[in-house]
């Protein structure tokens, strides 16, 4: 600070330079350290110093007792007038520290020319100190600060603190808080500005015109008679040190240039506007005011852990103001996030959901989120209405789009989960151009509805765009939608063009690019759901053709439920439908049907596919039939029926010269011969069906095969065969993000552990293994859930019941990536540590579990046998 600073305040005043305290102009006789104290106090007014802070400052260094500084506080306070009950100028935070809390005027000495003339003007323009309705002194206890915005209040103050940032401009849509957001941290920056802080709605100005003279009257500035009213506001401003808040400026746009004028007028003026979109002005400096944090969807987070996330926060905080015995705990946390992330972490919508729970539980809530913005409203009355509810803080921006923004906005309402700038261009143009109307610019429109902050931007892995709009603003346009009548018109493209993508997608489902196109598939998933429900009601053989191309996509992405719900619908409305998209319906719901264990639906669908193959003389769809058929008939420990089936499905696809369809059958021969124990009978075919996958660049069908070899391998005891091959399934199915064979995987790798004696880590993955088979509602197969009880076994005799209990507990709290990472973390060395012995058998080097009972010392050589079943083969 300068040397020359002047602090008065009620009847006092201090100069710094003088190192004086005047009552009424008269001296106040005050020892040094304690002048120090209250001008270090006066210095950080509305700022709470802790006690540590206060010693540093004022003793800088030296050694001194705390109750020194209780000493001079209280002397202070006498000198002040305060009595014991009432502290009108130094409070005391309990916990924290103090803070000085009167008003403050700063001046500089006579000298100062500049702030003589800034006096004088304030004598010719008085003002009022500032119209925000700052903390009382009693409030400063206890008083809750904005929730989850620390880290922005902190920033914008920054950046208005820095001498190259004159107006900084809040941006957001409606509903995040960014007046709030302003006002907050401006109550935290009055002390900075000595002449005032002002706070200028100007929702209510509609002609850019209006903004000078609204900015006049909350100054208590009036027209001159030889000056226009801009001009003396100008000349009012002059040398204050005084921030301006402009609140919802975006239907001003076109008055941006004036606040270029009054910046230069004053050098020590500053401005922080509220607005859906940037002014578009050189000096500006944009902080975009986002939605509070929300926690990832499926994840696994206590009710404590819950409560770090802001959203959550608020919805607690004010759930509590609402009703006072509401308590977050583990029973409706995973509820309360939910609703957060419905609400996209909009602080409005939070606040105005959490109130309801005053007469309705968290659960009701929720499902009332469908229709959010019947829910959404309520709030208090002495807020604007755009406050109010969500509704009229969306129209707020609609409301200020023009004709052809407010077309495309209407039409995007179509995306659900979001969209490219791509498949907005090809949906939201009508494709019958018939009509004498200028064709709609989507690009330019959806660039004006991101700047107003209708849409929200997400950057994709590949640096492509994605755009989203929010739920509730969603639901608002696609209101607006259907009372255009245009609804119809753009469902129709919506789901034209997910079906061509989904027919795009098929053949790749099963080649090499599997993985990349089910991604694309998986970020698509919710507009695949829009596009399914409205053909279902509106185009039936649309909906029949994009569930038959999608088909791999749900049982790949082990979405089972919700895919046999899809195909099974349209199969209902795919009468007259060619025989060859019924097939792909039937086929896809018999798998997905056996998956999940209903062997009687799967065999239904099964043998409606195989005698309408018969029927069609289709000889894919018979031997791909015979397989599912054959598969359920083992299932059902008829192995007889299976082995017909299975060898009718082989010679159909040798004499259709159909690879996959062979590879198919050969596999699930192979399981059969495995059940019956003919272990080198089973790997044989699984290798003749793994190299016909391989050279299709079938993924999926390539990692079953090899997660098959890894448990032969294994019951042979070729467990460096077991690990390779349970490694190789592993790392293509988390590239397919292929769950049952994750599971599959896991399973190996947690017998191999048990196995190497490490039975905590086998059970943990086994643990995350079964809660990520529930999570997906897959029934595992018999001959798996014997490979698994085996493994199993094994370290319930190594454990005691308690020590077995708590590793699958843990292990069902890992996520899927933490499980894979446990799973094949320095398990190869592992079997180096004497667990994996290195031996020499017949001058071959064999790293592998050694088993005393299967090797022997040749007496003539002298060398060690091998004859162990592994060696037989």
């Amino acid at each position: 600070m300068a040397a020359g600073e002047i602090f008065s305040f009620a009847e006092f005043e201090i100069e710094a330079a003088k190192r004086l305290l005047l009552k009424k102009g008269a001296p106040v006789s005050l020892n040094p350290k304690a002048f120090d104290l209250l001008l270090t106090l006066v210095r950080a007014r509305g700022t709470v110093l802790s006690k540590d802070e206060l010693l540093e400052m004022v003793w800088q260094g030296q050694f001194v007792e705390e109750n020194n500084l209780t000493v001079h506080v209280a002397a202070l306070r006498k000198i002040l007038g305060e009595t014991k009950n009432e502290h009108r100028f130094i409070v005391t935070i309990p916990g924290k520290g103090y803070a000085f809390v009167a008003k403050v005027d700063l001046a500089q000495d006579a000298e100062n020319l500049n702030q003589s003339i800034a006096r004088l003007s304030r004598e010719n323009f008085p003002a009022k100190a500032d119209n925000l309705v700052l903390p009382q002194t009693e409030d400063l206890v206890g008083r809750e600060s904005l929730v989850g915005r620390e880290r922005e209040i902190a920033e914008i103050k920054n950046m208005l603190r820095r001498e190259g940032a004159r107006l900084v401009t809040l941006t957001g849509t409606g509903g995040t808080g960014k007046t709030r957001l302003a006002k907050s941290t401006a109550e935290e920056l009055s002390a900075d500005f000595a002449d005032g802080v002002f706070f200028i709605e100007l929702a209510a100005a509609s002609d850019p015109e209006l903004v000078a003279p609204t900015i006049a009257q909350a100054l208590g500035v009036k027209e001159s008679v030889d000056k226009s009213l801009l001009e003396t506001l100008k000349t009012f401003l002059g040398e204050r040190r005084m921030l301006l808040i402009l609140d919802n400026f975006e239907q001003l746009i076109s008055a941006a240039k004036l606040l270029t004028g009054l910046l230069d007028s004053s050098s020590f003026l500053k401005i922080l506007v509220t607005s859906r979109i940037t002014l578009r002005l050189n000096i500006e400096h944009e902080f975009v005011v986002t939605p509070l944090a929300v926690p990832p969807r499926e994840s696994h987070f206590s009710a404590g852990e819950l409560s770090d996330f802001s959203a959550i926060e608020l919805f607690v905080l004010r759930a509590k103001s609402a009703r006072a015995s509401f308590i977050l705990d583990d029973e409706n946390a995973h509820v309360i996030a939910e609703i957060c992330h419905k609400l996209d972490g909009l602080p409005l919508a939070i606040e105005l959901a959490a109130a309801r729970v005053r007469l309705l539980s968290v659960d009701s809530i929720l499902t009332r989120l469908e229709t959010a913005l019947k829910l959404l409203k309520g709030g208090a009355k002495h807020l604007p209405e755009r406050h109010q509810t969500m509704r009229a803080a969306i129209e707020w921006s609609y409301y200020l789009l023009d004709g052809d923004e407010k077309a495309i906005f209407r039409r995007l309402a179509v995306f659900a989960g979001g969209f490219t700038v791509e498949a907005a261009e090809k949906v939201c143009e009508i494709s019958d151009q018939a009509e004498a109307k200028p064709k709609l610019e989507i690009l330019d429109g959806i660039m004006s509805l991101f700047e107003n902050n209708l849409l929200a931007l997400r950057e994709q892995p590949d640096g492509s765009a994605r755009l989203r709009m929010l739920e509730v603003v969603r639901e608002f346009s696609l209101e607006r939608l259907e009372a255009s009548g245009e609804i119809d018109a753009f469902r129709r493209n919506h789901a034209e063009f997910f079906l061509a993508l989904a027919e795009n997608a098929e053949p790749h489902l099963s080649a090499e690019r599997a993985g990349e196109w089910l991604e694309n598939l998986e970020i698509e998933i919710d507009n695949l759901r829009a596009a399914l429900d409205w053909s279902l009601q509106n185009e039936p053989e649309t909906a029949t053709r994009i569930a038959a191309a999608s088909r791999f996509f749900w049982i790949n992405h082990s979405h089972l439920t919700e895919g046999r719900e899809w195909l099974g619908s349209t199969l209902k409305r795919s009468r007259g439908t060619h025989h060859s998209l019924r097939f792909k319906l039937l086929a896809g719901l018999g798998t997905m049907s056996r998956l999940q264990g209903d062997y009687e639906a799967a065999q239904k669908f099964y043998k409606q596919g195989f005698d309408e193959g018969k029927a069609n003389g289709d000889l894919r769809q018979i031997s791909l039939s015979a397989s599912g058929l054959g598969t359920v008939a083992q299932l059902r420990n008829d192995y007889d029926d299976a082995r017909k089936y299975y060898e009718e499905g082989v010679a159909v696809s040798r004499e259709a010269n159909d690879d996959f369809a062979r590879g198919v059958s050969l596999n699930c021969l192979a399981d059969l011969e495995k059940s019956e124990g003919n272990l080198v009978t089973a790997r044989d075919l699984l290798c003749d069906a793994l190299t016909i996958f391989r050279k299709l660049g079938n993924k999926e069908t390539v990692s079953s095969s090899l997660n098959n070899l890894g448990v032969i391998a294994f019951e042979q005891t070729d467990f460096d065969a077991a690990y390779a091959y349970f490694s190789e399934g592993l790392t293509i199915a988390r590239e397919l993000k292929h769950k049952i064979n994750i599971i599959d995987s896991l399973n190996g790798f947690a017998a191999l552990a048990a196995r190497c004696g490490d039975p905590e880590r086998a059970l943990q993955i086994a643990g995350a293994a079964e809660n990520l088979r529930e999570s997906i509602g897959y029934d595992t197969e018999p001959a798996e859930r014997r490979f698994r009880e085996d493994y199993l076994a094994k370290t319930r005799a190594a454990l005691d019941a308690k020590a077995f209990e708590t590793a699958c507990e843990k292990g069902r709290a890992l996520l899927p990536d933490e499980a894979v990472a446990l799973a094949t973390r320095r398990l190869s060395a592992d079997f180096e540590d004497n667990q994996f012995t290195e031996i020499v058998i017949e001058n071959r080097s064999i790293s592998r579990i050694v088993v005393e009972d299967e090797i022997e010392e040749d007496k003539e050589s002298g060398k060690i046998i091998d004859v162990s079943p592994a060696a037989k083969k």
